[in-house]
């Protein structure tokens, strides 16, 4: 009976997490009636910063809420999916462009992604502080304590490859996939889900955008979308979305490689044979 409470819990948790940003995407609105690229560029950008904040704090409460039922990570997944459901419905490449969005825009928004990720990791991620490290035979090095950051280099390499549409299911997907190999690889070498690694994420995905400009030019309307760099093509909320729901997919991927199972790990007792 506690497993399906668990279930019930988690699936209306998500339910209402999804509903949750899919609302805050209406306030989403470039000045020709069309979804904005980023919130920076909406018409009426301060109604749609309250509008995310309110609809994430929400979803964080949900996931702590559903947090004591299903689990801390499982309270995580349940905010992300509300950075989800917004990201979904926000515009892509185009519509920054037609708002005459700059790069640095897209770094500046990331930036505040990140600040509201770290904050929302810290608060559900408390209660696993409390799980036990996995004993290392060196003890804490460098790559134990910093490893997560190897993780986060590879988002943009995945994006690279991945990203070659301003399509929305594309430009989340990429995100999504190159989070799960971020905790993947931070998990596997620092042992333990760190906050900062999920809040790094966006950040990376804005500096990619500003070395593309960077090296690219100035972004030109005759080359979208299949002359853009695939680091101008996913938005800020997309690596949020990934970060939160690909990252802890990836942290749960590394976990059953990093952890034993008891039942094989241990040897089994010799049968003793029966006393006459």
């Amino acid at each position: 009976m506690r497993f399906w409470i668990k279930i019930i819990v988690f699936v209306g948790s998500c339910a209402a997490a999804l509903g949750a940003g899919s609302a805050a995407a209406g306030w989403m609105r470039g000045a020709d009636g069309l979804p904005a690229g980023i919130v920076l560029l909406s018409e009426r950008p301060l109604a749609a910063v309250v509008a995310v904040i309110t609809a994430f704090g929400a979803s964080v409460l949900l996931g702590l809420f559903a947090g004591r039922v299903a689990g801390p990570r499982a309270g995580l997944f349940i905010a992300g999916v509300s950075v989800l459901g917004f990201a979904a419905r926000t515009g892509g490449a185009t519509s920054v462009l037609r708002s005459r969005g700059e790069s640095w825009q897209l770094l500046v928004e990331a930036g505040a992604w990140s600040f509201l990720i770290l904050l929302a990791s810290r608060i559900l991620l408390a209660r696993n502080n409390r799980a036990p490290r996995i004993p290392t035979d060196g003890g804490t090095t460098f790559m134990h304590r910093y490893g997560w950051l190897l993780g986060c280099a590879a988002v943009l390499p995945v994006v690279w490859m991945l990203a070659r549409s301003e399509l929305k299911g594309q430009t989340i997907a990429a995100a999504c996939i190159a989070s799960i190999a971020a905790g993947l690889i931070g998990q596997v070498l620092v042992h333990r889900e760190r906050a900062v690694m999920f809040a790094a994420i966006p950040l990376v995905g804005g500096i990619g955008a500003i070395v593309a400009t960077f090296l690219g030019g100035p972004l030109n309307p005759a080359q979208i979308p299949q002359g853009w760099s695939p680091f101008l093509l996913v938005m800020p909320q997309d690596y949020a979305a990934g970060a939160m729901v690909g990252g802890l997919v990836g942290i749960l991927w590394a976990d059953t490689i990093l952890h034993e199972n008891p039942s094989r790990s241990e040897p089994e007792a010799p049968v003793q044979p029966p006393r006459l």
